[in-house]
């Protein structure tokens, strides 16, 4: 399988492909996944945060490696 990536909106609940792509063949049968971009980054604040918070100062030497 291919990956294909780029932007689309949603338009009366219909994403419409590239034109200009050779791949995108009529009739083809594809798998989507849609990525919704979020308004807020919060949750990937979070996840940094509860990240780094797991890093202790015996972990730093792993840094010098």
């Amino acid at each position: 399988m291919k990956a294909v990536e780029f932007t689309a909106k949603i338009e009366n609940n219909r994403i419409s492909l590239p034109k200009n792509k050779e791949y995108l063949i009529e009739g083809k049968e594809v798998k989507v996944i849609v990525l919704i971009k979020e308004e807020s980054n919060a949750f990937q604040q979070l996840a940094q945060e509860e990240f780094l918070d797991g890093y202790a100062k015996e972990d730093s030497m792993y840094d010098k490696l």
